[in-house]
């Protein structure tokens, strides 16, 4: 089953693939990803077997290398789930002209 996921909650600075692996893939297979930095939501394709396995809520750690060690600040996230719709395609009208 395809199910798109509205996450939002994400800083800009993560606003990598790489970081939506560890929190989405547990639950479903990643197809496309699209970060918008504007409205600071990430709305991501994904195929699932069951649409209620995927959290509501959540955290997304990251790991931050300094002089003193490491820190692992997390932030607050929120994935809202809804069935996924191929997007509709409109062809513009077009006069045909025979030879």
């Amino acid at each position: 089953m395809y199910v798109s996921l509205e996450i939002k909650g994400i800083p800009h600075h993560l606003f990598f693939y790489d970081c939506l692996k560890p929190r989405i893939l547990p639950h479903c297979g990643i197809r496309t990803a699209n970060f918008n930095s504007t409205s600071g939501v990430c709305k991501v394709n994904t195929y699932t077997k069951n649409m209620q396995s995927i959290p509501t809520k959540g955290r997304l750690a990251t790991f931050y290398h300094h002089f003193h060690g490491v820190t692992i600040p997390t932030f607050p996230i929120t994935l809202a789930t809804t069935s996924y719709t191929e997007p509709s395609v409109t062809m513009g009208t077009q006069s045909l002209s025979k030879c």
